[in-house]
């Protein structure tokens, strides 16, 4: 944030900029719902009374809690508006839960209260209560702030702090209810804007439809004294084996120039490149790669610290440093991490990953991925169906959540000390805690393959497969399994 009261971009580093003069498209923004149309440089979300007020709007895909962005600045230009008549309540951009679980931390830019006119906008933190229930704090714009004119919102999340900007001028900032992001043990946020008009059907007056026009919408990491924080970027050389830019330069944009390979020396410095089939080499230390419109593109980091966000399809990523980030929201996705202490987020379809360090941790968000697990103490949750684990290290964690169905491993889980936790799918079928009961809510069955696992809900006869181990070591009754498992 800016002690002035105006918002310094040099404190900004733009991870992702769409504008939809330049990209009249919605690539990104994986969600679209009810009538959204890209014209005359805006995307245009419309809801009519004739259609009963129907929703609509577009946003990234809340897939998870590693999903969207965490911390940094959240920026979008945009009115409300219906082309002369005055707009009624519906209209909002904000950032949703990227777990797609509400009530849940989601933080509105810009929402409209009322039908009587335009400057009667508000800004909202949502968090859900300790019973589970909606709680919200509104803040009311300045009353020279017309909503149905353009403006540009702009929301700096941080660490315990949250800030609201219109047109570069601080409106409210807060330290109440801020929630925390996923890299500090909450959540991220999806990024989208919208209309839900429905729910002030009687404030609609005789409008016959509410539209909203994002002109613009951006996320930026916040990185203080990194100076650049506008969407121009760096100059840089597109040779193999250039400099690239220098530590605070930032952010750098790889060139589509055609070349193969794009190499940089750098620290602390966000790199984006949408250049399909182009290869990233990255030494530096704590950066962060988008790799984002373009398909089929290569990031190869060595250094410490580092992020990579692969957003595009068919992407591959190699880490050999430690305590890296790597997320991979586009299909067809590999990645690899050979350090120590390194993150890796399954969220687009038909990935695959490889933990090759120690105490690594892999979350798989879809379905039908494939890890292997080459290290130790590494942590590896299967938060959805038909995933593959190969693990050929030791002593490693297999998690299986709620949503976990017909996921396979090796009975090399058996011998080398791995551990099975069934702790959150035993929750979700309302163990009692009582270990006699455990068999009431836990079967195994052999067949020509290996073991089968299954839960039983509540401890009926109903049931689901959250396991198959596959080998000969694997036909073990639940006693002994229970031996490889936290309950």
């Amino acid at each position: 944030m800016s002690s002035s009261g105006t918002l310094d971009l040099a404190n900004y580093s733009t991870v992702w900029d769409h504008n939809f003069a330049s990209e009249p498209n919605l690539n990104g923004f994986n969600t679209v719902w009810g009538d959204v149309q890209v014209e005359n440089g805006a995307a245009v979300i419309t809801s009519t009374a004739a259609s009963g007020w129907a929703q609509g709007g577009f946003m990234i895909t809340p897939s998870g809690a590693a999903a969207g962005n965490g911390y940094g600045l959240y920026s979008i230009t945009m009115s409300l508006s219906d082309n002369g008549a005055v707009e009624g309540p519906g209209g909002y951009a904000c950032l949703w839960p990227s777990t797609n679980n509400w009530p849940g931390p989601e933080l509105d830019l810009v929402e409209k209260q009322g039908a009587d006119s335009g400057t009667n906008g508000y800004s909202t933190i949502h968090w859900a209560g300790a019973d589970g229930s909606n709680q919200y704090s509104p803040t009311m714009f300045p009353s020279n702030i017309d909503v149905t004119q353009v403006h540009t919102y702009a929301m700096d999340w941080e660490p315990g702090r949250i800030t609201l900007y219109i047109d570069g001028q601080e409106i409210y900032t807060t330290t109440q209810n801020v929630p925390s992001d996923y890299a500090d043990g909450g959540q991220n946020e999806a990024f989208g804007a919208g209309e839900e008009p429905a729910w002030a059907a009687s404030q609609q007056g005789s409008n016959s439809q509410n539209q909203v026009q994002v002109y613009d919408i951006s996320y930026s990491a916040y990185t203080p004294g990194s100076g650049g924080g506008s969407s121009a970027g760096a100059t840089v050389s597109s040779s193999t084996g250039g400099t690239g830019g220098t530590p605070g330069t930032s952010p750098i944009f790889v060139p589509n120039d055609g070349n193969s390979s794009y190499a940089a020396t750098i620290d602390a410095t966000t790199v984006v490149s949408d250049a399909a089939q182009k290869t990233t080499f990255l030494t530096g230390t704590s950066n962060t790669v988008w790799l984002g419109g373009g398909d089929g593109q290569t990031s190869v980091i060595s250094g410490d610290l580092n992020g990579v966000v692969a957003a595009s399809d068919g992407d591959t990523v190699w880490a050999g440093g430690s305590g890296e980030t790597l997320f991979a929201d586009g299909s067809r996705d590999a990645l690899a991490a050979a350090g120590n202490n390194t993150s890796v987020v399954l969220s687009g379809t038909a990935d695959s990953a490889a933990l090759l360090g120690n105490a690594g941790k892999l979350w798989t968000a879809t379905d039908g991925q494939k890890v292997s697990v080459a290290g130790t103490g590494n942590t590896v949750a299967l938060g959805s169906s038909d995933n593959a684990v190969y693990d050929a290290g030791s002593g490693n964690t297999i998690v299986l959540t709620a949503a976990a169905q017909n996921n396979t491993t090796w009975d090399s889980i058996l011998t080398n000390g791995d551990t099975i936790d069934l702790s959150q799918v035993l929750a979700a079928a309302n163990w009692d805690g009582n270990a006699q009961d455990l068999s009431s809510y836990l079967s195994v069955a052999d067949n020509a393959w290996g073991l089968e696992l299954s839960v039983h809900a509540n401890g009926g006869a109903s049931s689901q497969t959250v396991l198959n181990i596959i080998g000969p070591n694997a036909t073990i009754g639940l006693g002994a399994l229970l031996q490889h498992a936290v309950v």
